[in-house]
Parts: structure tokens; sequence; C-alpha cells
């Protein structure tokens, strides 16, 4: 699909804020996302998953001070290299400050400080870093990757990076020169190494078998063998690689054929030569508890090899060494004594080995001319998972990172004494954009303003430790409910907050929900009692006189025989639960249905409730699939969409006037295919059709109303969040009129205001800053409210 655009990188902003500026009603966007949002001085700011946006100007505004954390991050590649240690993994900001470094750092052993690498790599949905190696000029990150903003700040197109980068000295982020198209365009990299001089890279394409290429600044790219290789590669400072391949027939799941140990010799990379490592014949390792492929590291003036025993069903792994002076490789190298398993294989001082498995709560070290393995026990910080590990050339001590019981550590081990040493460092945490679930609105009585509360799962908004349910007013924010568990639903009705966590119940308990009330008012004293279902809620609408709770559960009523499904809801006019007809056959084609939203609206007297989800029920001969609508008033069902299947999905309704609903989600049609996006449906005519073209799921929607001096051209245009990808084009808001055709184009939201194509994740939910989703022509509860704006987007505590 198409969004309808003009991309203007680099044009200043029409508006400079100064302090306490104000502009009307704007809109609180939150779900689980990353974006780069471009200031008036065109400096970067990067927001995690909460945003203030402005319909009016079309921008972004951090209002929430960088958004919201989750202290989730960690490293998984951690590597020595001439320009020092560098590492990477899954996170996007570091240190208590939450400072943006996007899944790349170099730990500082002298401050003891993970230090951020201009900006790092744009990591989006199932991206990595998977290696890292270093010349003594640069370093060099390869993975699957495309973008780097550093690389994107000075140039007005998108600069394509092919899954590798380098830094220099300073931090300085480049291309590798390809200007001779030696190396593929859109490459497969499965092995990177590095000698003092030349990267090596085995890489492959759609168009190209595995390909070993060598690179250096001068020189550029050079192909140097094609030949199929298989796990990492490894370099000397002579400029020799190895690698391994396996050959002959290896039926699936016996790992049958001959393993050997591939040479490439300086000079001689077009005739490389191969050396038997072992080999495995029938079902000898069918049940093998070790990898079959290869690990090696450059040692001793040579490759040392760890490889599985083959004679004991590969069940412990053995070594073997290979002496590039004499092009001699030696198996069942009896020097290095057997161990159980090898997952990272790190050479010390002095030929010193260290190795560690996943499994295992301990690291093996060897010490040179040794005959016995010591464990270096690591127990004292629980069960404690090796995710990476190198030896540090400044200290001489060896740096494992991993996840303990209470959390990612950095650990540093001196083998100065012996047993050798083990010492927890304090680098800083890493840490993820937390996830918001929920946005609610509440007028504060005492001086007529507005307060937001976000829920959700996070454990600091901006710099403040505030964990899964936070209030936000005037710049402040706060913590009401300490403790609490992370946060599936929020309402509001008057002077309270309603929620619901994600504790799934088990029967026999009450629903996970609760309420928070300013003013002490007592809103219920029993609750509905879970009889079935998996006792999960996951939506919340609440007003001055319902708050309906949906989810996957049946319950029992209080003080009643009756029992209610999916939805129940809360009269405040009697103080009784109430039951909305949906029969105890609900279901779906899922693990279990699910109810994502619930919109109430009143017409000429009468009460209209639309629900959306993923289930399927039948009422008087009409089968709903994960879209229906009841007269609360008249207490029936009334029609929906026909052409509506099985699987349809629906993410969010909003009623604006009985006759429009909109819908958002994936609709499975009964005469097949899927339609995704954003729809209309009229209840007089039981029609829907389809609100513009943008053919990918919405997760959430608003209205917003733009007056005119003439009444008659008043126009209302809807908003979409979500994640919308088209081709390199990626966003989180779009926006096209209400009356689009199916055949007009959305338009891409502040075009300007985000950086580029730098967005990824999700808009899950949206609200105006006085509340209200914009029904009934109306920007908010309060269209005239000015929210407030701070020029620093600092927030204070309360």
């Amino acid at each position: 699909f198409f969004f309808s655009f003009v991309m203007k990188f680099g044009a200043a902003f029409l508006l400079l804020f100064v302090a306490f500026c104000f502009a009307e009603n704007d809109i609180y966007m939150a779900g689980d996302f990353l974006l780069t949002v471009q200031q008036p001085d065109y400096s970067l700011d990067h927001v995690a998953s909460i945003v203030s946006y402005d319909p009016d100007t079309d921008e972004y505004i951090d209002t929430f001070d960088g958004g919201v954390f989750l202290k989730t991050g960690f490293v998984n590649v951690l590597e020595q290299t001439p320009l020092g240690v560098y590492g990477a993994g899954v996170f996007r900001f570091m240190d208590d400050d939450y400072d943006y470094c996007n899944s790349v750092l170099r730990y500082d052993n002298d401050e003891d400080d993970f230090d951020g690498v201009h900006d790092g790599i744009y990591l989006r949905s199932g991206e990595s870093v998977k290696f890292i190696a270093g010349t003594k000029d640069s370093t060099f990150f390869a993975g699957v990757f495309s973008a780097i903003e550093y690389l994107d700040e000075d140039n007005d197109l998108d600069v394509f990076v092919p899954n590798i980068a380098k830094i220099n000295s300073d931090d300085q982020w480049s291309l590798l020169d390809n200007s001779e198209a030696v190396f593929p365009g859109e490459p497969l990299i499965s092995g990177l190494a590095c000698s003092d001089d030349y990267a090596y890279i085995y890489a492959s394409s759609v168009t190209t078998a595995g390909t070993l290429f060598s690179y250096s600044d001068d020189d550029g790219f050079t192909l140097l063998h094609t030949t199929p290789l298989i796990g990492d590669i490894v370099a000397d400072d002579d400029e020799n690689v190895i690698g391994f391949e396996v050959t002959g027939s290896s039926p699936s799941g016996t790992g049958e054929g001959t393993y050997n140990l591939v040479y490439f010799k300086n000079n001689a990379y077009n005739s490389p030569t191969s050396h038997q490592l072992f080999q495995i014949v029938g079902n000898e390792c069918e049940n093998a508890t070790v990898s079959l492929t290869p690990t090696a590291i450059t040692w001793n003036g040579g490759y040392l090899i760890a490889v599985p025993q083959v004679s004991g069903g590969c069940k412990n792994v053995e070594w073997a060494f290979f002496n590039k002076d004499e092009t001699l490789l030696e198996v069942n190298y009896g020097k290095i004594p057997d161990v159980d398993d090898v997952d990272l294989l790190v050479e010390g001082d002095d030929n010193d080995l260290w190795i560690a498995t996943h499994s295992s709560s301990s690291i093996g070290y060897l010490a040179t001319n040794s005959t016995a393995w010591v464990d270096v026990d690591l127990t004292q910080f629980g069960t404690f998972t090796v995710y990476a590990m190198t030896w540090d050339n400044g200290p001489d001590k060896l740096l494992v990172y991993g996840a303990a019981d209470e959390g990612m550590k950095l650990l540093q081990i001196s083998n100065q004494a012996f047993p050798p040493v083990v010492e927890e460092k304090s680098p800083g945490v890493l840490a993820n954009p937390g996830i918001v679930t929920a946005l609610a609105v509440m007028n504060d009585a005492d001086d007529d303003d507005y307060e937001l509360f976000i829920g959700g799962y996070f454990e600091a908004v901006g710099t403040h430790s505030i964990s899964n349910l936070a209030r936000y007013k005037q710049g402040s924010v706060e913590e009401p409910i300490p403790n609490i568990a992370p946060i599936s639903a929020l309402g509001t009705t008057g002077s309270t907050l309603v929620y619901a966590t994600n504790e799934c119940v088990l029967n026999g308990e009450v629903l996970p929900i609760g309420y928070y009330s300013k003013d002490s008012e007592e809103l219920w004293v029993d609750l509905p009692v879970l009889i079935g279902g998996t006792g999960c809620v996951t939506a919340i609408y609440a007003d001055d006189r319902f708050v309906f709770f949906g989810g996957s559960f049946s319950v029992s009523l209080p003080g009643s025989s009756s029992s209610a499904h999916a939805i129940v809801y809360l009269d405040l006019s009697t103080g009784e639960w109430k039951d909305v007809g949906i029969p105890t056959t609900v279901s779906s084609s899922g693990y279990a249905y699910v109810i994502n939203s619930i919109s109430v609206s009143t017409v000429e007297g009468d009460d209209y409730l639309a629900v959306g989800g993923h289930f399927d029920f039948e009422n008087g001969g009409q089968i709903y699939h994960s879209f229906a609508v009841r007269d609360l008033t008249a207490g029936t069902w009334l029609a929906t969409p026909v052409e509506f299947d099985t699987d349809t999905v629906v993410n969010t309704v909003l009623i604006d006037g009985i006759s429009e609903i909109y819908i958002a989600g994936a609709l499975q049609l009964t005469q097949g295919g899927i339609e995704e996006g954003v729809f209309k449906f009229d209840l007089d005519t039981n029609q829907y059709a389809e609100v513009g073209n943008l053919p990918t799921e919405a997760q959430s929607m608003i209205l917003h109303t733009y007056d005119t001096d003439d009444e008659e051209d008043e126009y209302t245009e809807i908003y979409a969040g979500g994640y919308f990808v088209n081709g390199t084009n990626y966003m989180g808001l779009a926006f096209t009129e209400t009356t689009a055709s199916p055949s007009t184009s959305w338009n891409r939201a502040a075009r300007d205001s985000q950086f580029k194509n730098f967005y990824s994740g999700a808009i899950n939910d949206m609200v105006y800053t006085s509340g209200g989703i914009g029904a009934n022509n109306t920007n908010g509860n309060d269209p005239t409210y000015t929210p407030y704006r701070s020029s620093t987007g600092g927030m204070s505590g309360w």
C-alpha cells in the first residue's frame, strides 16, 4: 500500500516552544514503540511508548521526558577489539537517566561504565547484531540490520545499511566501500573475523553462494573464495583464516557427514586446504547433547578447536589443534582435558583458557600447562546464565555478562589469585521501551484540570522510578498505587480510576480489577467471582453511569444467582453488577476468546454498546464474529455484517453516533480473503465500508474535527495508530477524512516531526488531553482545554 506524503527532511519546525506555551487539546498516544523525533534545532529526541501529538501543527511532543522504560536490556555479544571492548544486544537505553543508544555499547573499564556509540545501530523487530570484530583502525559490526541514525543525520536521502558497518577510533559510523559491487548488496552474513589490517566476512545472498571476502579501506572488498561453510570463521594476525565444512550425506536429525577444518592461507585464499576433524556415521549422534558445529579460537600460535566426542555419542567435548606453521591438524589433542560442553571459548593471558556453557552457573578455567579445569563458581548470584564473555586486555581480566536471579550482571574474573576471584561490576542498567496498554483521563474537580493515568508494564516514567501505573498532571508525575501489578486496562468515572491488572485469576477468585478514588468514594464492595474462562480482564469502558469490564471469563454476579460471560458491568445508579447477554457458548478459534475494546454511546435516550475482539457467539440466529452491537436499553443484539467470518480480529471499536461505528482490525471474510485497516459500519443499513486505503491492521483510532468559518465546510479526520510499514517507510500514525473512499491513500502524520523512517513498534491507545476519543464532532471532553507544555520537556515528581 502507499501512504501519500511528501518527506521534508531537515525542514525547520514552524513553532518554537517556550515555557508555558499552549495549544488546544493535544492527543496522548501510547503503546509499545520507539519513535525518533526531530526537534526544531535538528537534534534528535528518542521517545519510548508514550508521546503527545498536536493535530493542528502535525507534530509530536515529548511530554513525558523520554517516555516509559523497562530495565530488560541485555548484552549477548561481547568482544575485545584493538579499539576497546564492545558489546551488542537487545537494548535501546542505558544508565539511570536512560540515555539513548540502540543495541551497541562500549565498556570503559577505567570508569566501570557502559558508553553509547553515537546512537548505535537501529534495530527493528527480528533484527540483531550477531558479530563484532576489529582491526587496528576500525571495529566492525555485522548481523541483520538496515539503518544507523548517525548516517542519516547529514544525508537528505535514507541511508541503507547492508547488515554490516564500522566505526573508527572516534566512534564515527561509516559504511564499507562497495563501489565496485564486489560484495552482495543485501548479504546474509554468517561469519566475521579480523586481522590487524583486514576484516574477513563470510556472506551469501539470493544470487550469491557462500563466499569469503576480505575488506580494508585501501583495497575495498576482495572476493577470496566461494565455498560452503558452517559456524564461525576465525582469523589470525598473519591474515590466515579458518572455517568449517561438512561433506557427505547428512539426513535430518542425525548430523551424519564428514566435518572438516578449512584453512585459507594468506596469499593462497583461492586454494584452501581441508583437514578432517571428525566423522559421524549413521545414528551415532542422533541423541547429541552438544553442538556438532566446531568452535575455534586463535591459540598458542595456531587454532584450538572444540569438537563433539563422536565415540561417546556427542555428549561431551574434546579438542583438536591446528598448527598453521606446519599446516598440521592434531585431533584428540590431549593437552587440553575434555569437558561436558562448550558454548563460549576465550583465550586469556599467556594461553590461559576460559569456557562457559549457557546451562551452567560456573566458568571453566584452565591455566597454562595445567592438566585440570577449575570451576569458577557463580552461584553467589543465584542461578547465573552466561550470555557473553571476552578477555579485557586493559586490566587483563575476563569479562562475563549474563542473567542472575536479581537481573543482568557484568562480572570481572581475575586469575591473579587462585582459584580466580569474581568481582561484580556496576556499568549501569540497560533498558528498553516500556509497554503502555491503557490511557485514561480524569477531570480533577479540585482545579478544573485534567489528569492522565498511564497503565502498562514499565519501571520508570522519564527518570522517575514508577512501576506500571502513573498519574501525570501539569508536568508532574507520581505513583498513585505503589507495587501494583502490570495494568491491562483503565477507565475513569468521576474522580475514580478503575483498572484491571494482567494477573489472570482462577475459579473461585474475584476478577483482577480495582479502583482508586481521590475522594475516597466507594465504588463497589463485592466483586464478580470467576466460575469459568481464563480469568483475564482485557478491556474497560467507564463513564458517569456505567463501568464495563471485558475479557475471557464467566463470573457469578454479587447478590444474585445470575452469571455473566465475556462482559460484566456495574450500574452506578443502583450499584448492581449486570450481564450484557453474551451467551455462555462464546468461543474463538484461538486459545481463548478475547475482548479488545468496548464503546458505549447514548442516542435519543437509548444506550448502545459496541464490542470488538476475537470471539464467536450466536444469538437468535445471528452469528457474531469479533464484532457485536447491543441495544442496552431494549436488551437486544443488533445485526452486524454477515461478511465477517471466524478469525476476524477487531482491535478497537468507536461509536460516533449510532449510525456510524468505526472498526479497526483485520476482517476475515466469508467469501475468503482478509481486509485490513479501518472500516465504518452503518447500523441502519447493516453495511460496512473501508475508510481510505490502509491495508494494514490498525490498533487504535481517534477522531478529530476541524472547524471552519462555514459550518457546512466542517470536516472530520480519523487517526489510526499501529505499525504501518510500506517498503522502507515506517510510521505509527496515519490519518484521512472519515469520508475517504477505499481508493484514497492515508496520509502520514507528523511528517516533519518524525525523523525520517526511524520508528518501530505500535501505537495501541489514544485519548485527548481532556479525555474522549473525538466522537460526535467533539475534540475531547473539553475542546477548548489548553494542555501544559514545558520548554524542557522534563517532569517533576509530586
